[in-house]
């Protein structure tokens, strides 16, 4: 949840959405999954339009970066700023931990647990941020825990079975680095995985030293935040603009009656 009202995911979670963007709706974050929950329902969707999918048997999500906004305001808990290049290099320098909290399996039960998957808690992952070198090394060490051929991304986040990893059902959610009330957002997950198949039915274990997740900053798509910003800006001028005139109807029709009376 970047503001009240505009939520940064990955372009191909919008898949799921279908084509009747009216019915789609989202849950605040950090709550349990169930219908119990309040429904925050989508107004307009902005996608990167450098977005290119998985093509062939390269698994790499060019540019996978997305932007819901949503009809009415959600709570706001946190400070949110788009790292820049040079906080983000400031967090590979000092390997500052780096988190994510996200909804997706927590074991290979869960494919075929349809309860579990619809009463989720969120769970946290905590890593830390390294370079697209580092993320190029391990694509060279691990050729046999991915497909040739793969784009490389910006950044890497290591993942492993002691500070966690991604797996299907985290994409969207945002890797970030919290500092005092200020919470710099990195990057979506959903761009590239590699060596992270704990959650995976057929080999059920990382690579050697783990996974790692590749990332696109955020910090590219400044513009989309923006056209998203100026939008919302403009919603609520309408919406103050409608009150406003439903406030006065309401006055006259009263001064009216009491006139009457």
């Amino acid at each position: 949840l970047y503001s009240d009202r505009i939520v940064l995911t990955v372009a191909h979670t919008i898949e799921y959405f279908g084509n009747d963007l009216n019915a789609s709706y989202l849950y605040a974050p950090g709550v349990k999954i169930g219908s119990d929950q309040k429904k925050y329902f989508a107004q307009k969707i902005l996608i990167a339009p450098t977005y290119r999918p998985r093509i062939g048997t390269d698994n790499t999500r060019v540019d996978d970066f997305a932007i819901i906004i949503l009809r009415e305001s959600m709570p706001v808990r946190n400070n949110v700023q788009v790292a820049s290049p040079a906080d983000i290099e400031s967090f590979i320098r000092e390997k500052t931990p780096v988190e994510m909290v996200g909804y997706g399996l927590q074991n290979v039960a869960m494919r075929t647990d349809s309860l579990a998957r619809n009463t989720m808690s969120p769970n946290k992952l905590m890593s830390v941020l390294v370079s697209g070198d580092d993320l190029r090394k391990y694509y060279t060490a691990y050729p046999e825990w991915h497909q040739p051929n793969q784009t490389m991304l910006d950044l890497g986040i290591p993942n492993n079975d002691k500070v966690g990893s991604v797996c299907d059902g985290d994409s969207g959610a945002g890797f970030f680095v919290q500092k005092g009330d200020v919470r710099y957002y990195l990057g979506a997950v959903g761009g590239s995985q590699a060596g992270i198949t704990n959650c995976n039915a057929l080999l059920g274990k990382f690579a050697p030293n783990g996974g790692m997740s590749g990332i696109t900053p955020t910090y590219k798509f400044l513009s989309l935040i923006k056209e998203a910003e100026d939008f919302v800006a403009n919603e609520k001028k309408i919406e103050a603009a409608r009150e406003e005139a439903r406030a006065a109807a309401e006055l006259k029709a009263k001064q009216e009656a009491d006139e009457r009376a």
